[in-house]
């Protein structure tokens, strides 16, 4: 295990992309942080063997219970279901005295199975499918998750220091580090701030003193060095580091020749921003401050432009070829709770599919695709959606 000695950051917390509240009365159910259903690699050529089958989860509650309120935070038994398309494909009894969580903010849906992460009390617990994949004494904040040649990859936070694992054993330890990205961040994918790049597993951090880091297999080493600029996303990409960075007013991305000029224009300024691949060009996603008087604006900068998509716009998916933008009550029912952007994907076919719990809780929660309802028989909330490619 490697221990990088970087000076102390005290009470350090994981910096993500907020996510926009969008409940009404709000659900408390913890507070989820900052899916699979975004595609890093455009739309996929169209298979005639090949059918695409959805992915929901769900978090069941008792029927005299009121979920909607969830007084009961934590303290509840409830279950935590998996469909593929309209069947039930695994039910597991969540909450008190078990190694799954009551949180939404802890199942992730990738690669067609369901990962779920809990804090027991003792140890905090990695499991796939209902199986224990790692676990190790302590409380660990997961900010990524994945899994490669068999391997669990895990990156989490736990009194101001962030931890990289392999299969539960410690790898790297840095004090005072703060990741770039998580799980529900718009511009990263389902696997949160560690990711595979060029066949390495890979993240990046940043320290309290502005020093950032990309790390590749577990070996860190620093990519950028600039007391003027305010870096805002570092990303890996078909074996490259890419920093995204805002200077004097204008955005920016250094591949390790200098930097490279994105977006720049009198009184627009990023209140954060991530980085993102369209059409094979570094972009940036993000909040802008500008002119108006509607607050911050969601903005998707790329090649010298910059496209507003509104204030109203709480969640952006992409895909290398384009990007749809997600707003309260144009896209999302009135009537009807969207819990996280885990409640969306974009399915190969380029439409969106919504999970959506309405608030009558007479009514069944139904996943949305292209006008199209599938209902789900539960008493609860719709947690999240992906999709599986099956032939």
């Amino acid at each position: 295990m490697k221990t990088l000695p970087l000076r102390a950051l005290a009470a350090a917390s994981l910096i993500l992309f907020s996510a926009c509240q969008l409940l009404d009365p709000p659900l408390s159910m913890g507070h989820p942080r900052e899916g699979e259903g975004r595609r890093p690699s455009g739309h996929q050529a169209a298979d005639s063997k090949a059918d695409t089958v959805l992915l929901v989860s769900a978090l069941c509650f008792p029927s005299s219970y009121d979920w909607r309120q969830d007084s009961l935070f934590g303290q509840v038994s409830c279950t935590l279901k998996l469909f593929r398309g309209a069947e039930e494909a695994l039910s597991l009894p969540a909450g008190p005295g078990t190694d799954f969580s009551s949180s939404p903010d802890t199942y992730h849906l990738i690669n067609g199975s369901l990962y779920t992460e809990c804090f027991n009390g003792t140890e905090t617990v990695v499991c796939r499918g209902g199986e224990r994949l790692a676990s190790w004494r302590g409380k660990e904040l997961l900010c990524g998750l994945m899994v490669k040649d068999g391997v669990l990859h895990t990156l989490g936070s736990s009194g101001g220091s962030l931890y990289y694992r392999r299969g539960g054993d410690l790898a790297l330890k840095v004090d005072g580090a703060v990741p770039f990205g998580g799980f529900r961040t718009d511009t990263y994918g389902p696997t949160g701030a560690v990711y595979e790049s060029a066949d390495s597993v890979c993240f990046a951090f940043r320290t309290q003193h502005g020093e950032v880091f990309a790390v590749t297999e577990g070996e860190p080493r620093a990519v950028f060095s600039n007391p003027y600029a305010r870096v805002l996303d570092v990303k890996t990409v078909d074996g490259s580091v890419i920093v995204l960075y805002y200077q004097d007013g204008v955005l920016y991305y250094d591949s390790g020749a200098g930097g490279k000029r994105i977006f720049g224009k009198k009184g627009i300024g990023w209140d954060y921003a991530g980085l993102v691949m369209l059409k094979g060009e570094p972009a940036a996603a993000g909040r802008i401050i500008g002119p108006g008087e509607d607050g911050p604006d969601y903005g998707v900068a790329v090649a010298r432009t910059l496209r507003q998509l509104g204030a109203d716009t709480q969640y952006v998916y992409f895909d290398n070829d384009s990007y749809i933008p997600v707003s309260k009550g144009v896209e999302l029912p009135a009537d009807c709770y969207f819990l996280s952007r885990d409640c969306a994907c974009l399915l190969p076919s380029g439409a969106l599919a919504l999970a959506l719990t309405p608030r009558d809780t007479a009514l069944a929660p139904y996943v949305l695709t292209s006008g199209k309802k599938q209902e789900y028989p539960v008493s609860g909330i719709l947690t999240s959606v992906s999709y599986q490619i099956v032939k």
